[in-house]
């Protein structure tokens, strides 16, 4: 009887593990993953060049013609996971005549087209791309006909202002950029970032307090760009208080107070900028002033490519109503020219994506319906040397660096355990791995097109 009602409760825990294992794995995404990701690229400023594939033992052997002078490359492919899919995650490995290779991560169960990034494969002087293409955990069942190719050689050397909601936004998303062009990149934080996560032991708390760490996280946004080469006269945070952006935007001449601390002034941390920008930014916590800021830093500035949040595509309203304001303020300027290059830290589909372990290369997830609008997309490589100085700008910033210097032998024991149970569920989450992709992706579209309101309702979504 003994022996029963434990193998009865054998049985229990592993029900529990197993739907539990199963919900975390598949409750994270918000989308069909059997369904088709179809992309409608005839809508942008693509070149279609047609494919020849064989099919070998493993895969597929495919050979690119015409693909000099692109920069970012992407294939459509047919798949199904099967029941494999269940358990691990899907790879498609991608690997040139010269044996580099690349691996994307689909998603758990996945079935149907999925857009393959094959950007960071390509050579800059060479015509042909020779590719083998295999999987595991998933078959691949067709090819398409057509690789599609963009060319972004104009983005790199262009002056360019990067617009970071937060500080930490900048280098997670287009550290890489930034740093390819950075005697002429500006990074514009929008927020001082107090609404951070900083405290993260009950010991530490013995030591500093929050309002003195929320300085450090103002400081590290104008000071971190600085590593990779930006000179110090770009580099401004704007000191608008966190997570008030859509508050702002709601009640447009009603100023705002900050939601963490009473007696924060919009100042206060302002006075630590040294750029000479400074001097265009002098509104109050109200929407009108943070457009009128905005505009007077671009006619100073006058640049060619603005990198900010894509609204449709992020699912945190400071990110959206930073771009929202951008837009606007472009618009005030009355500027016509250059190129928005939109990006998305925290992806409305699945929070966990890009997919993966880190250093793998991550594609476009288009929205359903084909609702994405762009004109180009920019697959940027990073290259081993940017990954690693990518990784040591993340860690620089206090509020995404994971110590326990501070941590009691309790706060340890939960840390370590919810690192096991991340390895055991797959559900690590931490932009050290999200944000450490071989690649950043970029949507481009061209400023003129702002003044189109079909377009600018596409790129903005509902607000």
């Amino acid at each position: 009887m003994v022996i029963l009602l434990l193998l009865l409760l054998v049985l229990i825990l592993m029900s529990l593990y197993i739907k539990k294992y199963f919900s975390l794995k598949f409750g994270r995404y918000l989308y069909d993953v059997r369904a088709d990701q179809i992309i409608d690229w005839d809508r942008s400023e693509c070149r279609k060049v047609l494919i020849q594939k064989d099919v070998a033992v493993s895969g597929f052997n495919l050979v690119v013609s015409g693909v000099a002078g692109y920069d970012t490359c992407f294939l459509n492919i047919k798949v199904d996971s099967g029941l494999s899919g269940i358990f691990k995650e899907p790879r498609v490995l991608i690997e040139n005549s010269k044996g580099k290779k690349y691996v994307q991560i689909l998603e758990y169960r996945c079935s149907g087209v999925r857009p393959i990034n094959v950007s960071s494969l390509l050579s800059p002087n060479e015509n042909v791309l020779s590719l083998c293409i295999t999987s595991s955990w998933c078959r691949i069942l067709d090819i398409g006909k057509h690789a599609i190719l963009y060319n972004n050689s104009d983005l790199i050397d262009s002056k360019k202002i990067v617009v970071a909601p937060h500080p930490d936004d900048a280098e997670i998303a287009a550290y890489g950029l930034y740093k390819k062009s950075n005697k002429n990149t500006f990074i514009l934080t929008v927020s001082g970032g107090e609404g951070g996560r900083f405290v993260k032991s009950e010991n530490e708390k013995r030591f500093v307090d929050n309002k003195y760490l929320s300085l450090i996280r103002f400081l590290d946004s104008i000071t971190i760009p600085l590593r990779a080469g930006i000179p110090h006269d770009n580099v401004i945070n704007m000191g608008y208080f966190d997570n008030t952006l859509e508050e702002m935007y709601r009640d447009k001449v009603v100023s705002v107070k900050s939601l963490y601390y009473e007696n924060l002034s919009i100042d206060e941390y302002r006075g630590y900028n040294i750029s000479e920008i400074r001097s265009e930014i002098q509104g109050g916590a109200n929407w009108g002033d943070f457009v009128s800021d905005l505009s007077s830093v671009i006619s100073k500035i006058n640049p060619d490519v603005f990198v900010s949040p894509y609204p449709v595509l992020d699912t945190h309203e400071d990110h959206k109503y930073s771009t929202v304001a951008l837009v606007e303020a472009i618009m005030k300027s009355g500027l016509r020219s250059g190129y928005l290059c939109l990006y998305s830290n925290r992806y409305v589909q699945s929070e966990y994506f890009p997919y993966g372990p880190a250093g793998s290369i991550y594609s476009v997830l288009p929205l359903e319906n084909n609702g994405l609008f762009f004109d180009r997309i920019f697959s940027l490589d990073l290259g081993d040397g940017l990954c690693v100085e990518k990784k040591i700008s993340l860690e620089a910033h206090y509020d995404l660096r994971e110590s326990v210097q501070f941590m009691s032998i309790r706060e340890q024991f939960h840390y370590i355990l919810n690192k096991i149970k991340g390895c055991v569920y797959n559900t690590e989450n931490s932009y050290y791995r999200r944000a450490m992709m071989s690649n950043e992706i970029f949507y481009v579209i061209r400023v003129e097109k702002l003044y189109d309101e079909i377009v600018r309702k596409s790129v903005l979504g509902e607000i």
